[in-house]
């Protein structure tokens, strides 16, 4: 995600509903991970502020409950209109933080009333369910057709109706999310301490200037509980603030208690490469001084002056994997081309003599590697120089549908099987093995991609019929290597056909809509958003990496690219383009 810019004098819409409306500003409330609309700058967009509606006398019971739904959407003073739709001892107990139920006030919503007596009554909500965010923060996109049905009840509480009996949580439309949340990262570590890890949080917006200290707090308690297997963190068990992170003319100073004094040399500066990815989101982030119990400390490898750490350190650590000008490949008759500043020539090797037919390939982010399907769908992979050669097919001679290269120098293959995923991993020591798969079961896998970072996998599942695009954790425990706990994304699309690391965020795909033609989207990997882009007639596959401009292989045999996701242009002959990944 990258650096954003506060608008330092923003003029804050202000939008009254009538009746039981309210206009939109959230107030506070946990930081939550997930999803939201997710733009360049998530923090500069102007967002309008909730004023929510106080209950009116003689409101029936579905006007109460209206009410309380839109008054839901300010988060001022702990809701503290919602609270006044409810019951006195109700509103004690109601723990709004709990969790989080996004639903569609549009299409498909009902609201019916029932009354058991002249002073009870039962209001029952029937919606199309978009996402739900549980109590750590965890947003999950809800699957097509999924529904909510809520029940309120309510009695007259001297002389007017408020409700007893709610769902746990917050209630929230989709409008509401994207109008109180901003997405933003906690960056972890991959398990060999080298590589950051995104995982998106959502943040309230209404109170900026307790953004730094709370996004170091959720830092230091840890990754949600989907991503926590899959990652590690530099910062030693339990280890707390001293007191608020404090900005200063553009320095934050992060003060950690002395559980942080035993982390040392090359863990401390993963540590302040945790630190600088996160905190430099806020556009106030130039400088960071880090202190252990009041002392400021040094950390080895950093460019401030007066052991103060730049915004641009910690390059090394970026998520992406890839840095500088990032080459192109291509396959032209079987053989395996790539295309830079000096033009397009044929790859070094025996994959670029084209005396083995490829088709499908996959380049290591070293660029040392490579790998492709032949002839028969069969794994070969060679070196990538000039006296490279491309050895037998691998795993058994099997079928193969999609391969690519993770950060430790891993091939990930999936077999080509009508029902059952089987994915295979070939070692960077040589080594071929499965990788445990659950939640895979009895599904065919079209296309697999795994994140750059190793630590976490976009599948495709399904057939050219329907599929489905999930992402899921990889997770490292000892020798064994698993893909699990699949999450679904883009669900509005009804086929998938390619996907791409776009970067450490987002994906590419090509895909569908409702009876629609193929075009390639963007996907947040938070779920928040499928963006279509611009496209190409044709278009059979996709690729991208940080910072590149996407390519794509079109069924007249030319690769084009786009730098801009809007237009495109030619590229030459050629079908397959691959980036290192």
């Amino acid at each position: 995600m990258s650096a954003v810019r506060m608008l330092t004098r923003a003029v804050l819409p202000v939008v009254l509903v009538l009746a039981a409306g309210c206009a939109a500003v959230p107030t506070g409330g946990p930081v939550l991970s997930g999803q939201a609309a997710k733009g360049e700058d998530p923090l500069g967009d102007p967002y309008i502020r909730v004023i929510p509606a106080q209950p009116h006398p003689g409101w029936p019971p579905e006007q109460i409950v209206r009410g309380f739904l839109a008054a839901s959407a300010s988060f001022a003073e702990d809701h503290a209109v919602a609270r006044k739709y409810l019951a006195p001892d109700t509103a004690t107990r109601w723990g709004s933080d709990r969790s989080v139920t996004v639903y569609d006030d549009g299409e498909g919503f009902s609201l019916f009333s029932s009354y058991a007596s002249p002073s009870a009554a039962t209001v029952t909500i029937a919606a199309s369910e978009v996402a739900t965010i549980d109590e750590q923060g965890q947003y999950v996109t809800a699957s097509q057709g999924d529904e909510v049905h809520l029940t309120f009840e309510l009695r007259k509480v001297d002389g007017q109706w408020r409700i007893t009996e709610l769902p746990e949580g917050l209630l929230l439309t989709q409008r509401d999310v994207a109008r109180a949340y901003r997405v933003l990262n906690l960056y972890y570590l991959e398990p060999g301490y080298e590589t950051l890890v995104p995982d998106p949080v959502f943040v309230p917006v209404q109170s900026r200037a307790n953004l730094p200290t709370a996004l170091v707090r959720a830092l230091l308690r840890g990754p949600t509980r989907w991503l926590d297997p899959a990652v590690r963190t530099a910062f030693p068990a339990d280890t707390r603030l001293v007191d608020d992170v404090q900005v200063a003319a553009g320095t934050v100073t992060v003060n950690l208690d002395r559980r942080a004094e035993r982390v040392r040399g090359e863990m401390l500066s993963a540590l302040s490469a945790q630190l600088v990815w996160t905190l430099k989101q806020l556009p106030d982030m130039q400088l960071l001084r880090l202190q252990i119990d009041g002392q400021t400390v040094e950390v080895t490898g950093s460019t401030g002056e007066e052991a103060l750490q730049s915004r641009n350190d910690w390059a090394r650590y970026r998520p992406d994997g890839l840095t500088g000008d990032v080459p192109t490949y291509f396959v032209r008759d079987g053989a395996l081309w790539t295309l830079d500043g000096r033009g397009a020539r044929r790859a070094p090797g025996a994959a670029g003599s084209g005396q083995v037919a490829l088709h499908n390939p996959a380049v290591s982010l070293d660029g040392q590697r490579v790998a492709g399907l032949d002839s028969l769908n069969r794994v070969v992979v060679g070196e990538l120089d000039e006296d490279g050669t491309l050895g037998p097919a691998l795993f058994g001679g099997r079928e193969f549908t999609a391969l690519s290269w993770d950060r430790y120098g891993n091939l990930w293959a999936a077999e080509k099987r009508d029902k059952g995923a089987r994915i295979w991993l070939l070692g960077s020591d040589g080594r071929e093995f499965e990788v445990q798969a659950p939640g895979l079961e009895g599904e065919a896998v079209q296309d697999l991609q795994v994140a750059r970072d190793g630590s976490r996998v976009a599948v495709v599942v399904g057939d050219d019929k329907a599929s489905r695009l999930l992402i899921g954790r990889v997770v490292r425990v000892g020798e064994t290597v698993s893909a699990e706990s699949f999450l679904p994304l883009a669900t509005d699309l009804e086929l998938v056909t390619d996907v791409a690391w776009r970067d450490a965020d987002r994906l590419v795909v090509l895909g569908r809509g409702n009876r629609g033609a193929i075009l390639p989207y963007l996907v947040d990997v938070d779920g928040t958003q499928t963006s279509p882009t611009g496209s190409v007639g044709g278009m059979e596959s996709i690729a991208a990496a940080p910072g590149s401009p996407t390519l794509a292989g079109i069924q007249d045999g030319q690769v084009w690219r786009s730098a801009d996701e809007l237009s495109w242009q030619v590229v030459g002959r050629g079908s397959d383009p691959a980036y290192p990944g």
